[in-house]
């Protein structure tokens, strides 16, 4: 609900040009496979509603199809606005305590895990404060905050686990603002 930056703006006009030119040389005869939206949604969930809605509104502006304009914008939007929009400025702030004293290999491998889920807005620290909405662990640390004790590197089912509520929790505290 914010006016985008002059940058931002030309951007997305530079990074979707191309596939706003080929729709208006080569407009779509019939309909393409749609992209793979649930998994969007469940990975960028936010991302994905927003470009749902500027799909929405290109239909209600031109005389195509909504499905026929998922099928070939979805996507090229889609990557323009993960690509431009800083999770930084648009979503609110999840802190994770990341706290394995005697595992020092395991602490440095689950933070760079954390660190590399640049779709999120984390912060990450070594101890657990009032702001902690996730911990990691070898050990439990808290009954009140939610938190994963691993012995380990988790399995990928694990780190799915983990990365899905922090993106339910984003989705909850963005949709309150």
């Amino acid at each position: 609900m914010k006016q985008l930056p002059e940058e931002q703006k030309q951007a997305i006009k530079d990074l979707m040009g191309p596939a706003l030119i080929r729709l208006c040389y080569f407009p779509p005869y019939d309909i393409q496979p749609l992209p793979d939206i649930d998994f969007q949604m469940k990975t960028y969930p936010i991302h994905t509603a927003f470009t749902k809605q500027v799909v929405h509104i290109f239909t209600r502006r031109f005389d195509y199809d909504e499905q026929q304009l998922m099928s070939i914008l979805f996507n090229p939007l889609l990557n323009a606005f993960i690509k431009v929009f800083d999770v930084r400025e648009i979503f609110p702030l999840i802190t994770v305590t990341i706290d394995l004293i005697d595992m020092p290999a395991l602490e440095n491998y689950l933070t760079q895990m954390v660190a590399q889920w640049d779709t999120l807005n984390l912060r990450i620290t070594n101890q657990l404060t009032k702001k902690t909405d996730f911990y990691l662990s070898n050990v439990m640390i808290s009954e009140k905050i939610p938190g994963f004790a691993w012995q380990s590197i988790p399995e990928w089912s694990e780190q799915l686990a983990l990365r899905q509520q922090m993106i339910d929790l984003t989705t909850r505290r963005f949709y309150k603002l």
